[in-house]
């Protein structure tokens, strides 16, 4: 089994991709449980049996990953500065508006909570979000971020708690507040349930029915369409918001 992890290759005699090498192992790990009967046969467990065969075939998929091999180049790219400006500017993001305010909160939700694709904001409740003031008297509103996915409340995870981020009400240097924005959307949306309401168009309000999945799977880049950025050679999916938050966090760090 090692032998065959180490030199199995497709038809065209190029190497499996890493996943799939593994997918091989585990095919072949089912087959002997239902068509032989060996039920005890686990590959994948830590016992002494099969160790070998799980250094080969961890030794393999580095090796394969290293070369290149199956890895898919995916990475979404950041929103920048100019960007941000760009849909102020051009009234995409506001808070006098419906949609403007909608994409406001997805936005900072991206680039201040750091929520990532499209998953996490599908699972968001309102009940994540409150207003509090501390004991000098400062606003910020609180994220509870309970369903991400470094955290789902698993068995693997009963003893670890999830992240909790504070944004005060501060104003950038373009009379910017998130805490406004989120203070002002919280407002205007039920306490508990989906967090993204359907704007309404007739009015500044919002609705009883969550944004439509699809449409919210392309916010980021119906925003950018909606302002006019040029996106040429750049990928610009919800993601970018996240990558922007990791990349400030990064920063921060090294200062």
């Amino acid at each position: 089994m090692s032998l065959f992890v180490m030199e199995v290759r497709r038809r065209d005699r190029n190497p499996y991709p890493p996943n799939s090498l593994f997918q091989l192992v585990a095919g072949l790990q089912r087959f002997l449980r239902q068509e032989r009967s060996f039920n005890e046969i686990s590959f994948f467990s830590r016992s002494a049996s099969f160790c070998r065969l799980r250094k080969s075939l961890d030794c393999r998929m580095k090796e394969l990953t290293a070369a290149g091999i199956g890895v898919r180049m995916l990475r979404a790219d950041a929103v920048s500065m100019d960007d941000e400006i760009q849909l102020w500017n051009g009234g995409v993001l506001n808070v006098t508006e419906s949609k403007g305010l909608s994409y406001a909160v997805f936005f900072y939700n991206c680039k201040t909570f750091g929520l990532r694709g499209n998953t996490e904001h599908r699972n968001l409740d309102a009940s994540q979000f409150t207003l509090q003031c501390d004991e000098r008297g400062e606003r910020f509103v609180q994220f509870y971020s309970w369903n991400s996915k470094t955290f789902n409340g698993g068995l693997e995870q009963r003893r670890l708690q999830p992240r909790i981020i504070k944004q005060y009400a501060v104003k950038n240097d373009r009379n910017i507040c998130v805490y406004d924005i989120f203070a002002a959307y919280l407002s205007m949306i039920p306490a508990q349930g989906p967090f993204y309401r359907a704007p309404l168009s007739a009015s500044f309000a919002f609705g009883k029915h969550p944004v439509g999945v699809n449409t919210l799977g392309k916010y980021m880049q119906l925003m950018y369409s909606a302002a006019k950025i040029d996106v040429t050679n750049r990928k610009i999916v919800n993601h970018s918001g996240r990558v922007s938050y990791c990349m400030h966090a990064l920063v921060q760090r090294r200062i």
